[in-house]
């Protein structure tokens, strides 16, 4: 068993029913609420009995939570956000006048975002660049 899963089985298990809380090392536990139905509990411990604890699965799981939050990110509304959406803009304009020009398609907005939550989620970000630019 993975430790690190709990909290993946945690998230999984609550979108199925009223959780007070998931435990356990060797073995799982898992609280429910008093407002859990049987149906619910049967659910979670179907969901428990299937639970893959494989390190792919967990890394799988931590990349898409990294993803999403970094889509929350780009879609957020703070003023930095939208400038750095600004920025993007401009590049992928640039960018798509150069693929035409290659005879390839433009890149579309949808894909750059793509592109962009991957390269975070995969933690391919060059924090060496420095702000100015230089």
């Amino acid at each position: 068993m993975n430790t690190n899963s709990i909290a993946r089985l945690a998230e999984t298990l609550s979108a199925l029913a009223p959780l007070v809380g998931v435990s356990g090392t060797t073995g799982t536990r898992i609280d429910y609420a008093a407002e859990a139905t049987a149906e619910q509990r049967t659910a979670a411990e179907a969901a428990l009995a299937a639970f893959d604890w494989s390190d792919t699965a967990q890394a799988a799981w931590e990349r898409q939570k990294r993803r999403d939050a970094a889509v929350a990110l780009l879609n957020s509304s703070e003023p930095t956000m939208v400038a750095v959406r600004a920025l993007a803009t401009v590049v992928k304009r640039r960018v798509s006048v150069l693929l035409v020009a290659l005879g390839q398609a433009p890149l579309t907005t949808t894909q750059l975002i793509e592109l962009w939550a991957d390269c975070i989620a995969d933690g391919e970000v060059d924090e060496t660049i420095p702000a100015n630019g230089s």
